[in-house]
């Protein structure tokens, strides 16, 4: 999966209303983020990329590219 889908599936399962996130894009700046969310990331790294995050381990996350680096950068293109 290319980076950009990720970031696009990221903001249609979060219900995100602004479209200008990007991989550095602080988590704390998005109105969307909560527990919720993070089950959301849970959900996706599971089904898309095979990987199980922990809700632990999703709380150290900063940023947008922290989840893609939580994942695994070498799954995306």
């Amino acid at each position: 999966m290319k980076k950009q889908e990720f970031i696009d599936l990221l903001v249609e399962e979060l219900e995100i209303e602004d479209n200008q996130i990007t991989e550095t894009t602080s988590l704390d700046s998005i109105e969307e983020w909560d527990s919720m969310a993070e089950l959301v990331v849970i959900s996706l790294a599971d089904s898309k990329f095979d990987v199980k995050l922990k809700s632990k381990e999703i709380s150290t996350f900063k940023t947008i590219h922290d989840i893609m680096d939580g994942i695994g950068l070498d799954k995306f293109e």
